[in-house]
């Protein structure tokens, strides 16, 4: 399946590989999990408040 979102929430709940992209470029690729860690903190901060309950 594949899931096109801006929602990181989304993404932590339902993804397993993760691709980033910024203005149509892929800037990052892996398992969610290395992916995750290497995003700046503010990124990961900005991108998780948008979660949904």
């Amino acid at each position: 399946m594949l899931l096109v979102t801006h929602d990181f929430g989304d993404v932590l709940k339902l993804a397993d590989h993760l691709v980033l992209m910024q203005g149509g470029t892929v800037t990052d690729s892996g398992p969610l999990a290395e992916v995750a860690q290497r995003l700046p903190h503010t990124a990961r901060s900005r991108r998780a408040s948008r979660r949904r309950p």
